[in-house]
């Protein structure tokens, strides 16, 4: 019951002020900082699990705004051999180096499926967008020990990238 309710408050706060939120969550102190401090770094990268060619879908959006930011992203699509005319990995285990971010873009049901191959690889900061989310998939980032952040979208929060 105690994981359930940590996440009925982070859900009530995690819309009201990203850039100053913090909470804690188990033992994990969540911080939007964490992650977008992690994007700032020389360098940082981003594997997009969810990224399309349909135009219509975050997926899509997402990484071609990431891609136009100037971060490496990688596409994650079990479906799809290109994105934007990129190579799409169908695992992050076929990813040709380690991301310095995950972000989901897929229904909670997948984001707990990859969630456990990242645990493995040890990919463990996480950036969920909204509806990658459930109360099933926080208490196994929880669990699991990830730095993570959910609620906020990347596309608003994340900063333009440190080419240095």
């Amino acid at each position: 019951m105690r994981g359930h309710f940590s996440f009925s408050i982070f859900m009530e706060r995690s819309f009201d002020r990203y850039s100053r939120l913090k909470f804690t969550l188990g033992s994990v102190l969540v911080t939007m900082e964490n992650i977008t401090s992690l994007l700032a770094v020389p360098g940082a990268s981003i594997a997009v699990v969810g990224a399309t060619d349909n135009l219509h879908k975050y997926g899509s959006i997402i990484y071609r705004e990431l891609k136009r930011k100037g971060f490496p992203v990688y596409a994650v699509n079990l479906h799809r051999d290109t994105v934007d005319g990129d190579p799409s990995y169908a695992t992050l285990a076929d990813l040709p180096t380690s991301p310095t971010v995950l972000n989901f873009v897929v229904p909670p049901e997948e984001s707990l499926v990859v969630l456990e191959q990242a645990q493995e690889l040890c990919y463990m900061n996480v950036w969920l967008q909204p509806g990658s989310e459930s109360i099933r998939v926080v208490e196994y980032l929880d669990d699991a020990g990830f730095n993570y952040l959910t609620g906020s979208c990347i596309m608003v929060a994340s900063p333009q990238p440190n080419r240095t």
